[in-house]
């Protein structure tokens, strides 16, 4: 009895390594795993373009920002905002992720001031808050 249990626990040993998982992809294709729960190293951003981008330990991701009229709830995605970035009509901010994948635009914060910094608060969200990093990276189509 203990053999044939000693015999089965080596096959179980044996056969496990085979049932690993092999990934295989066209040279041409990037994989890119955006993880919201890993923090950003450091973020630059210019106001001016409305542009922001966010160092991360597995690469840079980029992005713009637009002020709009139109509001949000924190960290929650709107597929239906048309923007192109570095718009100034109003005090709403928002964020969309343009590289290594594009985002829907992603609501920050409302303010007067919005167009002064709007590009800055992306920049700072995206490598600071996870839940931030959640609703930009999740808004991801495939």
């Amino acid at each position: 009895m203990k053999k044939q249990i000693l015999i089965g626990l080596l096959g179980l040993a044996v056969v496990a390594p085979a049932l690993a998982v092999s990934v295989c992809a066209k040279n041409e294709l990037v994989t890119v795993v955006l993880d919201p729960s890993i923090g950003g190293n450091s973020y630059t951003y210019s106001n001016t373009t409305g542009s922001w981008q966010t160092v991360f330990s597995y690469g840079t991701v980029t992005g713009i920002s637009a002020c709009l009229t139109t509001g949000g709830s924190y960290g929650v995605a709107n597929q239906n905002i048309d923007a192109v970035g570095g718009e100034t009509l109003g005090g709403n901010c928002w964020c969309k992720m343009t590289h290594p994948m594009a985002s829907a635009w992603v609501f920050s914060n409302s303010r007067s001031f919005c167009a002064s910094d709007c590009a800055d608060v992306c920049g700072y969200r995206v490598q600071l808050y996870a839940a931030f990093r959640s609703g930009l990276f999740g808004s991801v189509a495939p």
